[in-house]
């Protein structure tokens, strides 16, 4: 992208935000939640827990609150935790030959 261009979208990008907090809060959740949520079960379920994502607004405010977050800051989306049932690892399958039955995919 040429320089002249990044020098014109970032000029934008304060005044575009301002008094539009909502907004900003918005972006703020979209740029933090999707990736490290998705790595953060991914890496729980790969220690045997299982997790569930909670972006409950409500208790987010609750939450907030317990933990006197500041009026400037916002709250990520959260992820539960809890200790999983022991694992019995189904076996893996074998290779799959150049014989063996497939599916057709098609019109």
């Amino acid at each position: 992208m040429p320089q002249r261009w990044l020098i014109c979208l970032v000029g934008w990008m304060g005044p575009f935000h301002e008094g539009r907090e909502w907004l900003q809060r918005d972006e703020a959740q979209r740029s933090i939640g999707p990736l490290a949520m998705q790595t953060l079960m991914l890496a729980a379920t790969g220690l045997g827990y299982q997790s569930l994502p909670d972006d409950s607004a409500s208790r987010s405010r609750k939450l907030a609150e317990l933990i006197h977050l500041p009026e400037d800051h916002v709250m990520g989306p959260m992820v539960a935790h809890r200790q999983g049932p022991p694992r019995n690892p189904l076996p893996k399958a074998g290779p799959v030959g150049p014989r063996d039955p497939g599916v057709d995919n098609g019109f």
